[in-house]
């Protein structure tokens, strides 16, 4: 509960620590209606990021708080995450964070080997692989919202959720193999069997995204607690980058011949790795046993979503459709960048395998950084620093080439930071507002991302169209991966602050 917003009279409030209350069900309220009625009651908690005190009595009767001495308190329904500590959250965390490496195994992997089997097998230009990337994020999104739609129930439990996800694990396996099998079988019409491989890829990819995502709100109760989970969930993406692009290298300086039988082992590698990291997170979550079996039914339709999780979710989304124009665009530039401007190919693998490095390293830093601070303070200060960094980075690689390598260091620090600060500040309103609605707003949360990446890989395959962006003597592919990280990230920060402001106008006086 935020500072100031206090729902229990005083000497109710202090008769009783919290924590026994939740647990002490024998204790008696003052308020007439019985237990059984306030759990099915809906209750709506106090916004997690308002540290000003709101006006009692009517004004809470209007906003749907109930203002009995326990309810806020003991009654939470059937879906209050209990709170952990010690050894329960420590082998959550890295049960989450292993099924988290493994699912950004197959993300990046995917990412990186499409482009290369649409090139090297499907030989198609850049401008065409652009499209068809395109073509695939816009699917992509589409099915997080019809999953997260169809499966709202389900996803709506951490036991339920990464059971799905256990499932989504072995069919996106199969469908990576298949696809990673398509350069083996020398088809006469590669197109066409490469695109029907990325469409079953992406069908089953949906399954092992959304409910991972859906747990980062059901699996733990707290703020700080779902901070950890998303420190930790970008140290795995980070060091999931780090794996592919060391196998992705092997794989493009391996001689032609070799090159089919290595995608297909790195294909049962990564198969390997996400199964096992899936198994491990179910039985985490599972014999964790203070999590619901049975999910809760969501009381609200897919229209009626927009109305029943707080504003500050969509704000959310909409910062998550910006930022996510900063560092894919960014990373997804730098090769090209290192093949043509820096020319040399130890400081081109050092200079992209910093960011991936800072992202792992920088979670700590943040997460004592940014301690006890509201959500929106985080994505600030986060997106204000990416949009420094990358400054650094444009300036750096102007001057003398070896200076651009702790700008890329503290640009991976930097990304690291928005990602941990969006994902932990995301899961708590959903954690709060959007209860039974799991899969729909992570569905709508990731379909936000995958839209400006969708748009992100049209432009880049345009991009690189032109040979004249990687001419050594222009600076224009050196604009066209810092401007976009420059631009969102101040551009986030002018949306949060006339958020503010429109909330500050809006709220009544006290």
């Amino acid at each position: 509960m935020p500072r100031g917003v206090s729902l229990v009279p005083f000497k109710t409030r202090h008769a009783k620590p919290a924590a026994k209350m939740r647990r002490g069900f024998g204790h008696r309220s003052r308020c007439s209606r019985s237990r059984a009625e306030i759990t099915r009651a809906p209750v709506r908690r106090a916004h997690p990021y308002v540290n000003a005190p709101r006006p009692l009595g009517k004004a809470l009767g209007r906003l749907g708080y109930d203002t009995c001495a326990d309810t806020f308190m003991d009654a939470v329904s059937t879906t209050e995450i209990p709170e952990l500590n010690g050894r329960p959250l420590r082998s959550l965390t890295m049960a989450y964070a292993s099924a988290h490496f493994g699912k950004s195994i197959f993300w990046y992997g995917s990412e990186s080997l499409f482009a290369f089997l649409l090139t090297e097998v499907a030989q198609l230009g850049p401008s065409a692989v652009g499209w068809v990337l395109c073509g695939s994020f816009l699917l992509s999104a589409m099915l997080d919202v019809v999953v997260g739609v169809l499966l709202k129930r389900r996803l709506s439990s951490a036991v339920s959720a990464a059971h799905l996800q256990f499932m989504g694990a072995l069919a996106t396996s199969a469908a990576l193999m298949f696809l990673f099998a398509v350069p083996a079988m020398r088809p006469e019409a590669p197109l066409t069997l490469s695109a029907v491989a990325i469409l079953l890829f992406r069908i089953a990819y949906a399954f092992i995204d959304i409910p991972q995502n859906a747990m980062l709100s059901s699996a733990v109760g707290t703020v700080a607690d779902r901070a950890y989970l998303a420190a930790a969930r970008l140290a795995g993406s980070g060091l999931a980058a780090l794996t592919v692009a060391g196998t992705v290298a092997s794989l493009v300086y391996s001689i032609e011949a070799m090159r089919a039988p290595l995608l297909l082992g790195l294909g049962i590698f990564m198969a390997i790795i996400t199964f096992g990291a899936c198994a491990m997170l179910y039985f985490a979550v599972r014999d964790n046993g203070r999590d619901p079996i049975l999910p809760i039914q969501a009381k609200t339709s897919v229209m009626s979503l927009g109305r029943e999780i707080d504003s500050m979710a969509w704000l959310l989304i909409a910062a998550m459709f910006i930022t996510s124009f900063a560092s894919p665009v960014f990373t997804k530039l730098l090769p090209y960048y290192a093949a043509s401007h820096l020319l040399d190919p130890i400081l081109g693998t050092i200079t992209i395998s910093l960011i991936s490095v800072g992202m792992v390293l920088g979670q700590p830093f943040w997460l004592r950084a940014l301690k006890d601070r509201s959500g929106p303070m985080k994505i600030t200060v986060t997106c204000l620093s990416i949009s420094v960094t990358a400054a650094l980075f444009a300036a750096a690689g102007t001057g003398v080439a070896w200076s651009i390598l702790p700008a890329a260091l503290l640009f991976g620090v930097s990304s690291g930071g928005v990602g941990a600060a969006l994902w932990s500040a995301y899961g708590d309103v959903i954690a709060d507002t959007g209860a039974g609605n799991e899969g729909v707003a992570y569905g709508l949360f990731t379909a936000s991302a995958k839209l400006s990446l969708a748009i992100s890989a049209a432009g880049i395959g345009l991009l690189l169209e032109d040979s004249s962006f990687r001419e050594v003597t222009s600076s224009r592919l050196l604009l066209g991966m810092t401007l976009p990280a420059i631009t969102a990230g101040l551009l986030t920060v002018l949306l949060l602050l006339l958020w503010r402001r429109r909330w500050e106008s809006a709220r009544p006086a006290a």
